[in-house]
């Protein structure tokens, strides 16, 4: 595919493209960018190919070139922003007495370098000063929120911060959760006994990001999780790629053996096949691959696109019982190849459908 060759030209993983793009080709790779979430990394590819061989730029449709730096420049923008106002809830929530960290989004655009990631909603992780447990920490977290914006929503893993300009933001009380009770209490264990460490990585930028053995644990999991409940883009592939490339072999042998406590190394193995496959090495030959899961992730990403919003099997979905059935469709096709993980995401969103139905 076309597409997939320019993604490997901005990330340094191909030189060229095997022909140059028609017109209509152009079209369809601004579509694939948009759809998969990654139109600011696809133009540093772009640029690189006009750099070097002015017959690329006159392929393209008219003003294609300017419409896409446009966008770009539209999007360093409006990372720049989030970035500012990430560093802005952060200082609000320490002068309040908690330890803050901020999750995925722009943080990850740290692996990024000189390339241009789509920016994503603020994650901030929070616990206060005074304490070290996670279930403990929430009630406090809560109670804090509320008493600014009494109707604040919540619930298991986050609760929203309603900016005025409404940006999206969500104050984490753990970074994640696993639908398997077991698991889950393995996964904030961990997160407990990483914490202090995150809260102490400051960054440039002004706040502090987690450790990168700590998201190599995390953002995997923040993936499998989306993966098995709606679908994922190559936006999540690409920032976890970039993040293994910056691991060290001893980082890399952690995070491996960190995977297999929280059940993760059989989604990991089809991570590491589609980044094999599409975007290159990225650091983790000593790694295994699955083919049969790797195949199957990378037909539901470009299928899906970035969160499944693009999916063509969905349909409209007007009320809870069709987006309930659509859940259970996509359930069923998770559990051929992922059993465990499909099964308990089903139970964990039974019991929060009736609650809520319940409640109303």
């Amino acid at each position: 595919m076309i597409e997939i060759e320019l993604l490997q030209v901005a990330l340094g993983t191909r030189n060229r493209l095997s022909h140059i793009p028609t017109q209509t080709e152009w079209e369809r790779i601004h579509n694939f960018a948009e759809k998969q979430s990654i139109i600011g990394l696809m133009l540093c590819g772009i640029e690189r190919l006009v750099a070097a061989d002015v017959a690329v730029k006159e392929s393209m449709p008219s003003g294609f070139l300017l419409q896409w730096i446009g966008e770009r420049e539209y999007l360093k923008s409006l990372q720049e922003e989030t970035a500012k106002k990430a560093r802005l809830l952060s200082e609000e929530f320490n002068k309040a007495g908690f330890r803050t960290c901020l999750l995925k989004g722009v943080g990850n655009s740290l692996f990024y370098g000189n390339l241009v990631r789509t920016p994503g909603d603020i994650d901030l992780w929070v616990m206060p000063d005074s304490e070290e447990r996670i279930d403990k920490a929430r009630r406090m977290t809560q109670d804090y929120v509320h008493s600014l914006y009494p109707v604040a929503k919540g619930e298991f893993v986050h609760i929203d911060w309603p900016w005025e300009d409404k940006t999206p933001a969500e104050i984490h009380f753990t970074p994640t959760m696993d639908a398997n009770p077991m698991v889950d209490r393995r996964l904030q264990r961990f997160f407990e006994s990483q914490a202090q460490k995150c809260f102490d990585n400051k960054t440039a930028l002004g706040f502090a990001v987690p450790t990168k053995v700590m998201n190599g644990v995390f953002l995997l999991h923040h993936m499998k999780r989306h993966f098995i409940n709606e679908g994922i883009g190559l936006r999540h592939v690409v920032d976890y790629a970039l993040l293994l490339r910056s691991l060290t072999a001893s980082e890399r042998e952690a995070v491996w053996s960190l995977l297999g406590r929280f059940n993760l190394q059989r989604f990991a193995k089809g991570v590491v096949y589609v980044i094999g496959e599409i975007l290159g090495d990225g650091g983790t030959a000593n790694w295994p691959r699955d083919r049969k899961r790797g195949e199957f992730l990378l037909s539901e990403i470009m299928e899906g696109g970035n969160f499944g919003r693009y999916d063509s099997r969905k349909g409209k979905q007007k009320n809870f019982i069709q987006r309930w059935m659509w859940f259970v469709r996509v359930s069923i096709n998770r559990m051929r190849l992922f059993p465990t993980d499909a099964f308990w995401s089903f139970l964990m969103r039974l019991r929060i459908g009736l609650s809520n139905r319940i409640d109303k």
